[in-house]
């Protein structure tokens, strides 16, 4: 409001100096003058107030969408970094693992179908997180259902194509280890998961942490 309170002023002031230098000098039509030129200050002032809400609306629009910009560029870099850590995680598990021809990968199910805490405990998975694999017999979908777990939150289900061969392996003591190999951390994101066999030579965690 200052800049618009100046603003009127220059105004008035400008077109003052313009009468005066027309001849204007006497006192009374000075004093007439003086007070259009008020009148039309205090007249025109709501306009320049609206043009001023306006440009300083349209000039925080572009540095809140530059701030914006900033932030979700930050967040993409450290997300790439984060992911490149988890994919190297990955690799070295695999390196360590001799049962390569059992390395299996796919798509984490029935996430859509789990609670709020589920989606959330989710969207936050880094790639490389590890995730516990736990046998459901009592399911009466199917009988080989394989839950999956993320920081004890059940967060969805061995797809049931593959749920019959690692739920006699978890049977067996054998087993997995699944990580995630992919997330979209969408709001209810699409997660790719990796499961090697449990071998002793690909689970000691100092060899990939």
């Amino acid at each position: 409001m200052k800049k618009v309170a100046l603003t009127a002023i220059m105004t008035m002031c400008f077109i003052f100096s313009i009468f005066a230098q027309s001849g204007h000098e006497d006192s009374e039509s000075i004093g007439v003058w003086i007070g259009m030129i008020l009148i039309i200050a205090i007249l025109t002032s709501p306009i320049w107030g609206t043009i001023w809400y306006f440009v300083k609306k349209r000039r925080d629009k572009k540095k809140s969408q530059e701030l914006w910009q900033q932030i979700y560029a930050r967040q993409a870099e450290r997300k790439r970094e984060s992911d490149a850590k988890g994919l190297e995680r990955l690799t070295k598990v695999e390196e360590l693992t001799e049962q390569k021809d059992k390395i299996l990968e796919m798509k984490l199910a029935g996430l859509y179908h789990r609670t709020k805490k589920a989606h959330e405990t989710a969207r936050h998975l880094e790639v490389g997180s590890f995730l516990d694999l736990k046998r459901n017999p009592s399911n009466t979908f199917d009988e080989f259902a394989v839950k999956v777990f993320a920081n004890d939150v059940h967060i969805g289900f061995i797809p049931e194509m593959y749920s019959e061969e690692v739920s006699t392996e978890i049977k067996n003591g054998k087993g997995y280890r699944a990580f995630v190999s992919k997330n979209d951390e969408g709001k209810i994101p699409y997660i790719d998961i990796k499961l090697f066999p449990y071998e002793p030579n690909n689970w000691l965690p100092a060899r990939f942490h």
